[in-house]
């Protein structure tokens, strides 16, 4: 049809590539050269999907200029004349390929949600980016696997595709509240992003980046972790690493056994315990790293509670309305683990030599501190000897001074006394 390898489309300008796409009026579309084009389909999989409304949501691209805004579904039944209010939050949209683009939902995002991407190629792959209002503990997985998400290192690149695209590679970026991930056109990449109950937590460290990851730091990280708090490595995800000095941003997924009807008081109870445990077992020094650790910040996230259809409208606001928390900062003492070494211990005594809850930059900092005080105290002491030994030196000199000033009066008194005597008599 078009004698070249090439795509038609629907007419829509917000979706056109004018170097690549020419409109046709006669077909109310248009005809673009290759193949650069892909149907994404997302969905909400929540209860409330027939009754919530999402829309407008607007997919887009900074270059070469790709929008394409999406409204919700016609409804899917009819109460005699009119419409009966149902439905399905599934949106199918045209995309670009190959290139990261961006979904801005108008309604709060759904907390489970379903993406793929079909009429492709499976070496065809996008990355879709989402960003949250507050924030989220966000869990990606395929076909029931879990995807932990890429470890964001300060200073580094991540590309999610450079060795090749992945179906479900994520990276979030803690801070902003944002999540990247990628959806294949492999029939089976079915990626589902959730979000859970956790804690997030930024623990702050006493060391550089590169002396971090010197000894496999994000590996020994997770397996402390794990091990200390006894929770399962499926749990814990570390999201950032962040420099100054080493700041390491992960999160800890509530138990699974966690009750899906549990009320969000007994969720943050649920997750207040894991905090507790977290920053006991840090002050204690049972979880102790090959740094000092200096603070931690947690933040209690509990996701939303999707409501049943027959009462989602005063559920959904009431939910919608709650105060967040805010993010708690624990300035932290903690005691290393007891070694043959010398090091401190966890009894908070003095023991075989051991240190306890005192850095060894803080014993260094008070040992050059008391050298030099002890030398400048010496140094004055110098002064204030040299300057007395001067002061008695001026002193006899003085006296010396006076003592010749007075033999040299006396000698002038006896010779104004003998003068007159040895006049002559004819004088007198």
């Amino acid at each position: 049809i078009l004698g070249t390898p090439g795509t038609i489309l629907p007419y829509n300008q917000g979706i056109m590539n004018k170097s690549r796409c020419q409109a046709n009026d006669k077909w109310n579309g248009m005809s673009c050269k290759g193949f650069d084009y892909g149907l994404a389909v997302f969905e909400s999989l929540d209860v409330d999907k027939f009754k919530r409304i999402l829309s407008p949501i607007t997919l887009s691209t900074p270059n070469p200029g790709f929008t394409n805004k999406l409204n919700t579904f016609m409804d899917h039944v009819w109460n005699g004349f009119y419409t009966g209010l149902t439905r399905l939050s599934r949106f199918p949209s045209l995309i670009l390929l190959n290139q990261t683009v961006n979904i801005s939902w108008s309604g709060t995002i759904p907390v489970k949600t379903q993406y793929v991407l079909q009429g492709v190629s499976t070496r065809d792959w996008v990355i879709l980016r989402q960003r949250y209002t507050k924030p989220e503990s966000i869990q990606v997985s395929v076909n029931g696997a879990i995807i932990k998400p890429v470890k964001l290192i300060q200073g580094q690149e991540h590309d999610l595709v450079k060795d090749g695209p992945v179906c479900g590679a994520n990276k979030f970026y803690f801070q902003e509240q944002t999540i990247e991930f990628v959806v294949t056109g492999d029939p089976n990449c079915v990626v589902i992003l959730e979000q859970v109950n956790a804690v997030q937590v930024s623990l702050h460290m006493e060391t550089t980046v590169e002396k971090f990851f010197e000894k496999q730091g994000d590996v020994e990280f997770i397996d402390k972790i794990t091990a200390v708090l006894g929770v399962p490595a499926d749990r814990v995800r570390i999201v950032s690493i962040r420099k100054g000095s080493v700041i390491v941003d992960f999160v800890i997924d509530a138990p699974k056994n966690t009750s899906e009807n549990a009320t969000t008081a007994e969720v943050k109870t649920v997750l207040k315990s894991q905090v507790d445990d977290l920053i006991k077992k840090v002050e204690t020094g049972t979880l102790a790293f090959s740094a000092p650790i200096l603070s931690l910040t947690y933040q209690l996230v509990v996701a939303p509670q999707p409501k049943n259809e027959t009462n989602v409208s005063a559920e959904t606001k009431s939910e919608e309305t709650k105060t967040e928390d805010k993010p708690v900062e624990v300035k932290v003492i903690p005691r290393q683990a007891s070694s043959t070494n010398g090091v401190r211990t966890t009894t908070g005594k003095f023991d075989g030599g051991k240190v306890d809850d005192v850095s060894w930059g803080f014993v260094c900092f008070v040992i050059i501190f008391g050298t030099l005080s002890l030398a400048l105290l010496i140094y004055a002491v110098y002064l204030l000897i040299e300057r007395r030994r001067k002061t008695a030196e001026e002193l006899e000199l003085m006296k010396k001074k006076l003592q010749t000033f007075r033999d040299a009066g006396a000698r002038v008194s006896k010779i104004m006394i003998e003068v007159p005597k040895s006049r002559p008599a004819s004088f007198r």
